[in-house]
């Protein structure tokens, strides 16, 4: 665990690390140029790495939360919303895509829509 200095709050350093291998290995798996074992492993750990980080920081979120005294409605309302937003920037985003391409199978708008939706969500959803 780490200390954020700033914000007084503690991270878990390996799921950052995880979450940031989960990154680059979608990266390989979506790019045009093709690694040959490279490209095939990051296809197969994508998902599962993603899963595994995304289960992991809900259930710290939950603890989280409920140690500072939140409800159990306070915490459904704010999982709630979060998903919310990510639905609807996600959908907004590939609808663009699809407008301006004319598909969103390609691998730079792919790759795009993944980061701008992770960014997108960060700024709309409060901490």
């Amino acid at each position: 665990m780490v200390l954020n200095k700033k914000n007084n709050t503690t991270r878990l350093s390996s799921l950052d690390i995880l979450r940031g291998l989960g990154v680059l290995l979608m990266v390989e798996a979506f790019i045009a140029i093709k690694i040959p074992f490279v490209s095939d492993m990051a296809l197969i750990f994508t998902a599962p790495i993603f899963l595994f980080v995304a289960g992991a920081s809900f259930q710290l979120l939950l603890r989280n939360r409920k140690a500072r005294g939140n409800s159990g409605q306070e915490i459904f309302q704010e999982v709630f919303w979060r998903a919310v937003a990510l639905f609807l920037v996600t959908s907004i985003i590939t609808l663009v895509f699809i407008l301006v391409f004319g598909t969103v199978y390609s691998g730079f708008s792919t790759i795009f829509i993944i980061i701008s939706t992770g960014l997108l969500v960060g700024f709309l959803v409060r901490r």
